[in-house]
């Protein structure tokens, strides 16, 4: 029986032509100080990569972005912390 690798597919960095992690790196160098969110991060990242963008942030893009937002917060790169019963991120700060 062959399973689908569910990381591999939701973390695909094929629907960007640019990597999602260099994507995320500068979007949120442009906003230090601010607390994004996996939409805003998203809208910003596509708009970077060039990519058309409709009203409505694509499902796929959405999680390509967060997949790799929080392996970014496993390498202790980002913080994440809930505003709004939703998820946002920054760079982590150096103390």
């Amino acid at each position: 029986i062959l399973r689908s690798d569910w990381s591999s597919d939701v973390c695909s960095s094929d629907l960007f032509q640019t990597s999602p992690q260099q994507l995320i790196a500068q979007v949120l160098k442009q906003e230090l100080s601010k607390w994004l969110s996996v939409k805003e991060i998203t809208y910003q990242a596509m708009k970077l990569d060039g990519q058309e963008i409709e009203e409505v942030i694509p499902y796929k893009q959405s999680q390509t972005i967060a997949c790799t937002l929080n392996y970014l917060k496993y390498k202790s790169l980002v913080e994440k912390c809930l505003i709004d019963n939703s998820q946002h991120w920054r760079l982590r700060t150096l103390e």
